[in-house]
Parts: structure tokens; C-alpha cells; sequence
């Protein structure tokens, strides 16, 4: 029980509230798809059968579409440890592994809302935001304390990242 308290205290989703606030809209959709047809059903013919097509890509698949590739992408679980990171989505799917030797570059880029943290095999430093995100030799997970307080701890990495 103690081992699994220890692993816990070192892992970090990528960006969950970016995967909630886009469950809560699908869910808005949901629900007003849901009021829409139930409005039909009782004879309302104001709501025509165009509309329910319109609505039913525009209320149901686009914002499941976002949240499945939200749930993909940023639900996934950062595990930091002696060893380097590792990163998987529900401890099965999409595994990636960069061992602190194999890191060439750790890099901070600010968006308006919180800053994305790159942890890369290869330089990164003059790739766009949405580059460094395609690459498929790095992990990157969203700015928080306890990220800056593992890596500090368990990486020889240089500092000046958080510093930037």
C-alpha cells in the first residue's frame, strides 16, 4: 500500500481541467439536443428535420469529437520518478517513456492561460507551440508547482527553465 501512496505523490495528469471543462460541453450540448428532440416528439413542429441534423452534429459529434480528443491527448497520467518520466492514458494506452540520460531539452512555452512544459530527446527551442505538441519524442504536460518541485527533485536538469 505504501508503493502505490509514493507513485500517486509523483504523478501529474497533462491537463485535466481542459478535459473536464470540455466534458461539461459536451454535457450543455447533450442535454440541449436532448430538449430539442423531446420539444419535437411532443409535436412542436418548429423544430425541423434540417435543424436536428444541424444540431446533431453541432450539439453531440463536435463536442464529443473535442472531448475524445481532449480525453486522448490531456487525460493521460505523467509519472515522475528516479528514472525519468513516463507518461500513459489509463496505465495502458499510448505509453512513452524519456529516461533523464535520453533528455536533451527541457522547455517552458506561456500561452495566455498556463504555460505547457516540454520534456524532449531532441532540441525543441525554435519549434512553435503546436509543433513541439506533434512530436513524438517528448512529453509535455501543463505548468503546475508540484511538476517544477518533482523535476527539481529528481532531475539534474538545469533550472533555468523555470526561469524563463
Amino acid at each position: 500500500m505504501k508503493n502505490n501512496d509514493n507513485m500517486s505523490k509523483n504523478t501529474i495528469r497533462v491537463a485535466p481541467v481542459l478535459t473536464v471543462s470540455l466534458f461539461i460541453f459536451f454535457l450543455i450540448g447533450l442535454s440541449v439536443y436532448l430538449w430539442m428532440m423531446i420539444d419535437r416528439a411532443r409535436g412542436n413542429p418548429s423544430v425541423s428535420i434540417i435543424a436536428i441534423i444541424v444540431g446533431s452534429v453541432m450539439l453531440l459529434v463536435v463536442p464529443f469529437l473535442l472531448f475524445l480528443y481532449s480525453f486522448i491527448t490531456m487525460w493521460s497520467i505523467v509519472t515522475i520518478d528516479e528514472k525519468g518520466m513516463h507518461k500513459a492514458l489509463l496505465k495502458r494506452f499510448f505509453k512513452k517513456t524519456i529516461l533523464w540520460e535520453e533528455m536533451v531539452e527541457i522547455r517552458t512555452i506561456r500561452t495566455i492561460g498556463s504555460p505547457w512544459v516540454f520534456f524532449s530527446k531532441s532540441v525543441i527551442s525554435d519549434m512553435s507551440l503546436s509543433r513541439c505538441k506533434r512530436r513524438r519524442d517528448n512529453i509535455w504536460v501543463m505548468y503546475t508547482q508540484k511538476l517544477e518541485k518533482l523535476v527539481i527533485h529528481y532531475s539534474e536538469k538545469s533550472m533555468e527553465v523555470w526561469q524563463k
